[in-house]
C-alpha cells in the first residue's frame, strides 16, 4: 500500500502504530518522532530517516536500501532480516537492536553504536565501521569479508565464527586489547586520518 509521509505522520499523531507493509519509498522523514512504529516487510528504500526518533520500532524484514540514518535513535529497534544494503548510519544509535540475519553491505556506519546489540548471522560486507561501539554486542557468524574495522570498540562483544579478512586497526578486542594488523595500518592511516 502506498502511503505519503503525511499521512503517516497523521496517522501516527492520532495514535496508529501498525503500518506494515507499506510502501514510502524515497520519503523524507528527517528528525520525526516513529517510536514504537511498526513498518515491518515496508518498502523505503532511498528514504531519508536523519535525526530520526525510531526508538522500539520495528523494521523487521523491511527494505531501508540506500537509505539515510545519520544520527537516527534506532535504540532497541528490531532489524531482523532487514534489507540495510548501501546504507548511510553515521552516528546513529542501535544499543539494545536486534539485526540478526539483516544484510548491511555496502554501508556507512562511522561512529554508530551497537553496544548490546544483537547481530548474529549479519553481514558487513564491505562496510565503514570507523569508530563504531560494538561494545558487549552479540557477534556470532558475522561476515567482515572486505570490511575495515579502524578504532572500533568490540569490548566484552561476543565474537564466535566471524568470516571474512578483517583488517583491523587500532581496534578495541574484547579483553581489552588494542590490535593493529601491520600490513594495513599504514594504509588505514592514509585512508581515513
Amino acid at each position: 500500500m502506498r502511503i505519503t509521509v503525511e499521512e503517516l505522520l497523521h496517522m501516527y499523531a492520532t495514535g496508529e502504530r501498525d503500518f506494515s507493509g507499506i510502501n514510502l519509498k524515497a520519503g523524507d522523514l528527517a528528525g520525526v518522532n516513529l517510536t514504537d512504529v511498526n513498518l515491518s516487510a515496508s518498502n523505503l528504500i532511498f528514504t531519508n530517516f536523519s535525526d530520526a526518533n525510531l526508538t522500539g520500532a520495528d523494521l523487521s524484514g523491511a527494505d531501508l536500501a540506500e537509505s539515510q540514518f545519520d544520527r537516527a535513535n534506532l535504540s532497541r529497534a528490531i532489524l531482523r532480516k532487514a534489507n540495510l544494503s548501501y546504507l548511510v548510519m553515521r552516528y546513529a544509535c542501535l544499543e539494545g537492536a536486534d539485526l540478526a540475519d539483516a544484510y548491511l553491505g555496502h554501508g556507512d556506519f562511522e561512529g554508530t553504536i551497537f553496544r548490546c546489540s544483537n547481530l548474529e548471522r549479519v553481514s558487513f560486507y564491505s562496510c565503514n565501521l570507523r569508530q563504531a561501539d560494538l561494545e558487549s554486542a552479540n557477534i556470532v557468524e558475522v561476515s567482515f569479508e572486505n570490511t575495515y574495522i579502524y578504532r572500533t570498540n568490540f569490548r566484552n562483544a561476543i565474537l564466535e565464527n566471524i568470516s571474512g579478512p578483517t583488517k583491523r586497526c587500532e581496534t578495541i578486542m574484547p579483553n581489552g586489547e588494542v590490535v593493529s594488523d601491520p600490513e594495513v595500518t599504514t594504509s588505514l592511516k592514509d585512508f581515513w586520518p
